[in-house]
């Protein structure tokens, strides 16, 4: 079995590519298409992030979902049903408000025509949950549903964005501030594998639009650390497991498709800021495979599609090809194996070394450019 458990990599990374220097390495964007390549670096991961960044900040709903998902798809599907009935029983069908442990107020309903609970915050101020040397403000809106197909959640609503704050108890010092206005759902399969004892649900579809932003203060002189802002329009992820492992009930061969807009903005540093648009018809899609080579277990991965990104580094379209699937061992944090081929405005072949290096051959000619010693190195690991 793969070392990372699914349910741990299916939230993390889906579509990093393994795409170097330029600004990671600091050459200057004209410098050729080694620096033009080195843009895409993390793009997926920023937009598959802000898929699960508004998922996590949504506590009421999204949080219970997002939590299990992983191992909901891997096979404890039951649990996650014994979860959304007591979210359940717990709604109420008529509005009732409740006090907030040291100010303010909330409003929490349940629509039983359309299944949708909402919570209206009031200027609610309470302890926070995992800090007691910190309090929690909210105002605004947040609304979901659940079920065994799935769920949404939406923070937000026509009154203006939903806003939670964090705040130190001892003097009311701004240390997070988090603003969102948006909307989404994950759907699971319908169809369920069995797997022993365990009926297994091997794929889902989410998708979201809408805002968010973050600020973060350092806790000393309360200067800010974090200033993001994201936006999302119509950004699509779908997973699809293969037949489980009768052991793990875990599949061993997941594929992502990712699709959409998405934009992230850096306030503080605008270098770090990107856009991001793939096509829905022609997605980016990754696959993950259980493998062994020259006797070593580990996974092997591809990455196929086109994207076009404008950046500080870049702006253009690309199409990524994997010539050569690449492949980790399970011991190792960088690749021993792959080739992957960059077209497009930018033309590039990179490929990992049996030493966990990279070489990059810009414009795809037979010869190497640049070399690092390892994927760390050169900025990008998958």
């Amino acid at each position: 079995m793969m070392k990372a458990k699914y349910s741990e990599w299916l939230w993390s990374v889906p579509l990093s590519v393994v795409l170097i220097a330029g600004c990671n390495s600091g050459s200057d964007s004209s410098s050729g298409s080694g620096a033009s390549v080195s843009a895409s670096v993390a793009i997926m991961d920023k937009a598959t992030a802000a898929l699960n960044y508004a998922q996590s900040r949504n506590s009421t709903f999204a949080n219970t979902g997002t939590k299990n998902l992983g191992r909901s798809l891997a096979g404890l599907n039951t649990q996650r049903e014994a979860k959304l009935a007591r979210i359940a029983s717990a709604m109420v069908t008529t509005p009732t408000s409740h006090d907030c442990a040291m100010s303010g107020s909330y409003i929490d309903a349940f629509d039983a025509t359309s299944g949708i609970y909402t919570v209206t915050y009031m200027d609610c101020v309470a302890p926070d949950d995992s800090d007691s040397n910190l309090k929690t403000y909210k105002n605004g809106v947040q609304s979901g549903s659940a079920s065994v197909k799935g769920f949404t959640f939406a923070d937000g609503d026509a009154n203006g964005p939903y806003i939670q704050k964090t705040m130190r108890m001892s003097d009311d010092a701004l240390v997070a501030e988090f603003v969102s206005k948006f909307a989404g759902s994950v759907n699971f399969s319908a169809d369920l594998v069995a797997c022993g004892s365990r009926m297994v649900s091997l794929s889902l579809a989410e998708a979201i639009s809408g805002t968010a932003s973050y600020k973060e203060y350092a806790h000393r002189d309360g200067k800010l650390k974090i200033d993001e802002a994201i936006t999302m329009t119509d950004l699509k992820l779908s997973v699809t497991g293969s037949a489980p492992d009768l052991k793990s009930c875990e599949p061993t061969k997941v594929t992502f498709s990712e699709s959409g807009k998405f934009s992230a903005t850096d306030n503080l540093n605008a270098k770090n800021s990107v856009s991001v648009d793939i096509a829905e018809k022609s997605p980016m899609k990754a696959t993950w495979t259980e493998a062994i080579q020259d006797g070593k277990m580990g996974k092997s991965t591809t990455i196929d599609g086109t994207i076009s990104i404008t950046s500080d580094c870049f702006t253009g379209t690309i199409t990524l090809v994997t010539t050569t699937p690449v492949f980790t061992t399970d011991e190792d944090d960088c690749p021993t194996l792959g080739e992957v081929k960059v077209t497009g405005d930018v033309t590039a072949t990179i490929t990992h070394t049996s030493t966990g290096g990279v070489n990059i051959d810009e414009g795809s000619n037979g010869s190497i450019d640049k070399s690092f010693k390892s994927c760390e190195e050169a900025g990008a690991c998958i």
